[in-house]
């Protein structure tokens, strides 16, 4: 019992003193040994604390009227928190971890949320304009935290959620402040960012994610009402670099949002993992490009490239798609992706789930695909059937049946009389291959009744069209009853002329 009570006196005492953390800046910078760095109030007054931050309790909180200093090095390798609250910032501010554990790794745990408010700027209702007067705070390293040989520390960052709001509220249409963070800076990535939930960004805020890898287990969500007051999520803010980024999903309520790398150099890629749970289904119709707004080839020399790998399904409708696009590979593996790009992506890979194409007159453009398993989703029926514009290649990749889902109901088989056939234009693609010497064996439609109807498919090497003929033919008991008279009805001919020869 003796030991027990030492155990828990210590956690009874260090609730007591739970508190809101603000950064001043005096002294010795650092959340090791706060030396007057931190301090919080009591009776209205700041008072220094002397401990760090705790896990679970302890709110750290940056804003100019209390700030001293505008940078705070973070000098040990585990370092805690509940809520970062960033709001009123006058001057741009830097957290800079790891500054004296050059080439290690360096571990800072929020259990709460990341949430950031921007100063007031100026808004001129005459000429529907806003002067951003707001500065950003950067977690980073400085340059004095490289060593030559070893190099930088290696951050990794794990919060629960993160939330921007300027002027404090969800949506307005005319926005007086704006909101920015950024995790990770220019040629400086962090190691790991993690996110347990969600990412909401609303209007006029601006975030920035530089790290090696990013796992955002909930819902990425861009909740901006106007142009003017629009919602950026950037990624990969370092030249030459690959990141990858597994998210619950991407929402936009509006088209005011942008999904984009943060620079635009060749070699730049990020690999957005879609890991939608089983039951959801999330649309995002803002802009989804590659590094830069336009058609030109300049501002596409980074690559967004698209995975999808959960169980449920997600809508990627970017808005302005001939200028708003991306350039990179898809690559389809479980769940359901719907999509257009009216640009050329990169090569698609259907290798499991189901891909669809979405807004029919625009379809998606990709400059090869490789197919080995999974549905491909189109709408045949529509005035403007070419969907999906292969540039290069369509290969069949391995062995079986590749799926087709035509959208094709009851009443549209019903439509097609005994004996007749309908004809549909599935894709075009500059060539084929892999494929045997019918494509009957290659393919097949999901749904169709094959005890009534047929499906032929057709290659047209002069308009690279690939189409299929899908024909109604007898059931086996009609067609077995319609050959058997037949067979009567010839032995009884036979018989005839039989007696009248002699």
């Amino acid at each position: 019992m003796k030991n027990l009570f030492y155990f828990i006196f210590p956690l009874i005492a260090a609730a007591a003193y739970a508190d809101d953390y603000y950064f001043v800046g005096g002294g010795t910078p650092t959340t090791g040994k706060p030396s007057g760095a931190w301090s919080h109030f009591v009776d209205g007054t700041l008072v220094p604390v002397d401990r760090q931050p705790l896990q679970w309790e302890d709110n750290l909180v940056f804003n100019s009227d209390y700030i001293k200093s505008n940078i705070l090095y973070v000098t040990t390798t585990d370092n805690y928190g509940k809520d970062l609250i960033i709001s009123n910032l006058k001057n741009d501010f830097e957290l800079s971890a790891g500054k004296e554990v050059m080439a290690q790794d360096v571990y800072w745990d929020l259990s709460g949320k990341i949430s950031v408010t921007g100063v007031e700027g100026v808004w001129d209702a005459s000429k529907n304009s806003f002067t951003d007067n707001s500065k950003v705070l950067s977690f980073t390293y400085t340059d004095d935290s490289i060593d030559e040989t070893l190099g930088g520390p290696r951050i990794h960052l794990s919060v629960d959620s993160i939330e921007m709001m300027a002027d404090g509220t969800t949506a307005t249409n005319i926005m007086t402040h704006k909101a920015k963070l950024n995790l990770g800076r220019t040629s400086k990535a962090l190691s790991s960012i993690t996110v347990q939930n969600d990412v909401k960004l609303y209007s006029r805020s601006a975030l920035v994610m530089n790290a090696t890898n990013i796992k955002i287990n909930g819902i990425v969500g861009l909740y901006a009402e106007a142009w003017t007051n629009s919602a950026t999520l950037k990624f990969n803010a370092t030249s030459g670099s690959a990141v990858t980024v597994e998210l619950g999903g991407l929402v936009a309520a509006k088209q005011c949002a942008e999904v984009s790398n943060a620079i635009d150099a060749a070699g730049t890629s990020t690999t957005l993992i879609f890991k939608n749970a089983a039951g959801t289904d999330y649309t995002y119709n803002g802009k989804l490009m590659d590094g830069g707004y336009g058609a030109g080839d300049g501002v596409h020399l980074s690559k967004i490239n698209i995975v999808m790998d959960g169980e449920g399904i997600q809508r990627l409708s970017p808005q302005d798609p001939n200028n708003c696009f991306y350039t990179g590979t898809v690559t389809v593996k479980n769940g359901t992706l719907y999509l257009f790009n009216q640009k050329n992506a990169g090569d698609t890979y259907l290798k499991g789930g189901r891909l669809g194409i979405l807004n029919t007159g625009h379809g998606f453009l990709t400059t090869g695909f490789h197919w080995s398993g999974g549905v491909l989703e189109l709408d045949v029926k529509s005035a403007s059937r070419d969907n999906l514009q292969i540039g290069g290649i369509l290969e069949k990749v391995g062995d079986g049946k590749l799926v087709f889902d035509l959208n094709l109901t009851s009443a549209d088989y019903d439509a097609i009389e005994l004996g007749s056939s309908v004809k549909y234009d599935l894709l075009s693609a500059e060539s084929i291959s892999n494929f045997g010497e019918s494509l009957n064996d290659d393919f097949e439609i999901l749904g169709m009744d094959y005890s009534q109807f047929a499906a032929d498919f057709f290659y047209d090497e002069t308009s690279n069209i690939l189409s299929t003929v899908i024909t109604h033919v007898p059931e086996p008991e009609a067609a077995a009853a319609f050959l058997g008279g037949l067979a009567l009805a010839f032995i009884a001919l036979k018989r005839c002329g039989i007696r009248r020869s002699r």
